[in-house]
């Protein structure tokens, strides 16, 4: 994707944003739980959005995407909150520290990640790329292919370097052979 196609999408999520906002005040004037539970999830998103465009600008691929995966959990929790069957008790839960992961939606499936990221790219195919940006900045997934993985993404990132020598004293610092 693109970072022109990116800014764009990210407008566009403003834009609905925004809108959702004008609806939930102009529907119902009283404030409940849940609506704190949305209104904290639009907060969030407008913030990432705002620093995603500042990012991409910058070129900063690394930040962007890692605020990237930020905006999309966001994404996923809020819409979450459209599965259940108790909105006020999962609201609740969440409020409590409870993973969203241990609710079921209202065929009885677990709402990880995954799942959610799959009934969003129904509708929106960007949303496919959650659990590639999940493994690219993921410490775990780091963990299992050991340091040949910090290497390989060094290594990629080259360009970033004035010299190989540059690479090789890095990689060296942190036991690594080059």
């Amino acid at each position: 994707m693109e970072a022109e196609e990116l800014e764009s999408l990210l407008n566009e999520d403003k834009e609905n944003l925004k809108n959702f906002i004008k609806r939930l005040f102009e529907d119902n004037p009283n404030m409940y739980l849940s609506d704190f539970y949305m209104l904290g999830a639009v907060k969030r998103s407008y913030g990432n959005i705002n620093g995603l465009s500042t990012l991409i600008h910058s070129r900063n691929m690394n930040a962007t995407r890692c605020l990237l995966r930020v905006h999309l959990d966001t994404v996923l929790r809020f819409q979450a909150f459209w599965y259940v069957e108790n909105i006020d008790q999962f609201v609740q839960k969440i409020l409590q520290g409870e993973s969203v992961s241990k609710f079921k939606d209202k065929l009885g499936n677990n709402l990880t990640d995954s799942y959610l990221a799959d009934i969003l790219s129904k509708n929106h195919p960007w949303a496919k790329m959650y659990i590639k940006i999940c493994v690219v900045i993921s410490i775990f997934q780091m963990h299992i292919f050991g340091m040949e993985l910090i290497q390989k993404i060094l290594i990629m990132e080259s360009s970033l370097f004035k010299s190989r020598s540059k690479i090789q004293s890095i990689l060296n610092g942190v036991g690594m052979k080059f």
